[in-house]
């Protein structure tokens, strides 16, 4: 009997970086490289042709925000399966990593073999975070319980309010969702309105106090634990 291995579809804009990480996939004996992209674009028509297992994809990636690719990967081929490499772990970025379907998140710093076992987690249908990201799950589902506004948001609203708050213009989240100003616009008055704020600054407020509260949290639970 024939076992299928695999595949991955590497997705990193800066060539050194994707050529050591196609190097690295390549020498593993329970995985294949489908293939590794250096654009948006490259890595949906790759998806859409080589239905990759999973798709191991840059948290900073320029000509798309990569959260967004995240849906539009699963839109071409929707069995892929997606982990974000960012450069740090903590609950936010797991929290938004998850909440836009991919299935884990990992470090780049990161031992090879960590990353290994978080491909082979996520394949066996298992969300699959940093180790010291833990409490990350009981932490979010503290702020939930408490009511928090954010989670109110539709997908795309919360896209564009993370954005917002990382200090991203309008115009540039415009190109990077590849919609009109108008509609950002849009978004921008829903998030206002369904987080009760008149103004950028009173969103920053919220946003700050938010992660405040998070972070507060998060040692609470390290400490009980």
């Amino acid at each position: 009997m024939t076992t299928t291995v695999p595949s991955v579809l590497l997705v990193e804009e800066l060539p050194l970086n994707r050529d050591a990480l196609s190097a690295l996939i390549s020498s593993w004996s329970d995985f294949t490289l489908a293939g590794a992209a250096g654009t948006a674009r490259e890595a949906l028509e790759i998806a859409e042709v080589a239905k990759p297992s999973i798709a191991l994809l840059d948290f900073h990636f320029a000509d798309l925000f990569s959260l967004e690719l995240v849906r539009q990967l699963r839109s071409v081929h929707s069995a892929i399966r997606c982990v974000v490499l960012a450069q740090r772990s903590d609950a936010k970025t797991a929290a938004d990593v998850i909440r836009a379907g991919a299935h884990g998140l990992a470090v780049k710093t990161c031992a090879s073999e960590d990353l290994r076992y978080t491909l082979n987690q996520v394949l066996g249908n298992s969300l699959s975070v940093p180790p010291d990201l833990e409490v990350a799950t009981a932490m979010r589902a503290a702020v939930r319980q408490a009511g928090d506004p954010v989670d109110d948001l539709s997908a795309r609203e919360h896209q564009v309010y993370l954005m917002l708050t990382e200090g991203v213009k309008p115009k540039e989240i415009a190109s990077r969702l590849q919609v009109s100003p108008k509609t950002v616009d849009s978004y921008r008055a829903n998030i206002l309105r369904k987080l009760n704020v008149r103004d950028f600054a009173s969103l920053m407020r919220i946003a700050v106090e938010r992660e405040r509260t998070m972070s507060t949290q998060r040692t609470m639970v390290a400490a009980a634990g």
